[in-house]
């Protein structure tokens, strides 16, 4: 549906166009009086039962241009045109409480979104059964699977607010109790920073808190459910004691000993640094007793068949293993976390005893990290002017753009000259009794 104000003139021009592009080889083209309203059916000559695109159906009345594949939901629309119905989306229980929680009393928004994830999937699986019958038995497994809880996914944007250049909210609505595969994303709220090790100059930093052994209980009564109970557990058990294998029990030697929360950072890649991955991440995960994580890497690392070098920097062990194109996957456990990470360089200034300047120690992250509430799931802060720097290198350096034939991008300014207009942005992750509310936003100095 597109308003298209008072350009009635230039939309007639581009509806002439359509038809005359259509009609008569590629469609048949027919009307229809609905309500008084002339709607234009053109269905497509090329009907092939892999494409589900049958027709193409618009009207045009009172500067709105509405189209659709399907002639009912055009009815179903214009049974509600004169604005009396009750029955819309507005008065939607969840696509009211969806805008209730994303809304902003300081400002309207700019734009306003809502989907119904259960009704897509239910959607896709009417779709596909014209193609596939079988695609139907798809739809008994979304109440097994939980996936029938998942009722709404909506979020509103707005610009210039207060102190911030944009504000993205969005809300997951579930139905409760969830059930199904949904129990594996529980993310408490709790104090949640990043650590003191991360270090000042990251482009990204992630932060959450995932409820480890909820996640499995979900997976294994998933798993059990279709091979009987004990299923999993079995699995695992033999897993551990396998002949010629490392004798590490997946639940018991790793699941069991992480804590739920998790820190992620991501650096940009210098210009210039072809050797070198073009991102660079460290993953942490907090552990419950390291002594135990560190007796699992131990074990692994002296397996059969294991390609596992160690070395020994600050007090600790450091486990590699070639990744290939030149990575090395780097694993360590020091002050209470377990390790992954692409970036030697993050790893050992982790484990220094003097670190260098601290994230939480810097101008732009304080000024984020003011507006996360006390508890939260989840949290993020992103250093734009880092992320976009080396892009607008490599696009200022490129020879040549297929799609941006005719441009001179050396003639780009240096990047410092619009260094100064990006400012860092965050976002936060906070539990609610019908989902979970995720805000975004960007400062405006």
């Amino acid at each position: 549906m597109v308003d298209y104000g008072d350009n009635k003139e230039t939309i007639e021009k581009l509806l002439k166009k359509l038809h005359d592009g259509l009609d008569g080889d590629i469609a048949e083209h027919s009307t229809e009086d609905i309500k008084d309203i002339k709607v234009h059916v053109y269905t497509f000559k090329e009907n092939t039962d892999d494409n589900p695109f049958k027709n193409l159906v618009y009207f045009n009345d009172e500067s709105y241009l509405v189209f659709s594949t399907e002639i009912d939901a055009i009815k179903e629309v214009l049974d509600r045109w004169d604005g009396d119905s009750t029955d819309t989306l507005a008065n939607n229980d969840i696509y009211k409480y969806v805008l209730e929680r994303c809304k902003e009393d300081s400002n309207e928004p700019s734009a306003v979104w809502f989907l119904s994830p259960i009704g897509l999937i239910q959607a896709g699986i009417g779709m596909a059964q014209s193609v596939a019958p079988q695609a139907a038995f798809a739809g008994a497994f979304l109440p097994v699977l939980g996936i029938d809880k998942l009722k709404g996914w909506g979020g509103a944007g707005y610009t210039s607010t207060g102190e911030f250049n944009t504000i993205t909210k969005s809300f997951v609505y579930v139905d409760q109790p969830t059930t199904g595969v949904l129990n594996a994303f529980q993310f408490p709220a709790t104090d949640l920073a990043p650590p003191k090790w991360v270090p000042a100059d990251v482009s990204m930093y992630v932060g959450g808190n995932w409820n480890i052994a909820q996640a499995y209980q979900a997976i294994e009564g998933l798993v059990d459910s279709f091979n009987g109970r004990g299923f999993t557990a079995k699995l695992l058990d033999q897993a551990a004691n396998s002949e010629g294998g490392p004798g590490i029990h997946p639940k018991k030697d790793v699941l069991d000993l992480l804590d739920g929360k998790y820190h992620l950072i991501q650096s940009v890649v210098a210009e210039g640094d072809d050797d070198e991955p073009n991102a660079k991440f460290l993953l942490a995960l907090d552990v419950k007793d390291a002594a135990k994580m560190k007796n699992t890497l131990a074990k692994v690392s002296k397996s059969e068949g294991a390609q596992v070098e160690t070395r020994e920097f600050n007090g600790e062990t450091i486990f590699e293993i070639e990744a290939g194109q030149n990575q090395i996957l780097s694993l360590c456990v020091s002050g209470g976390h377990f390790v992954l990470t692409n970036d030697t360089a993050a790893l050992e200034g982790m484990l220094r005893s003097e670190s260098p300047s601290s994230l939480t120690q810097t101008a732009g992250y304080r000024k984020i990290a003011k507006h996360f509430p006390a508890k939260v799931s989840m949290i993020s802060y992103s250093n734009a002017d880092a992320q976009l720097k080396s892009v607008y290198q490599m696009l200022k350096n490129a020879d040549n753009v297929d799609f941006l034939e005719g441009i001179d991008l050396q003639k780009l300014p240096p990047f410092e000259v619009i260094q100064k207009y990006l400012r860092p942005s965050g976002s936060y992750t906070v539990p609610d009794k019908k989902g979970a509310l995720t805000v975004g936003f960007q400062l405006s100095e």
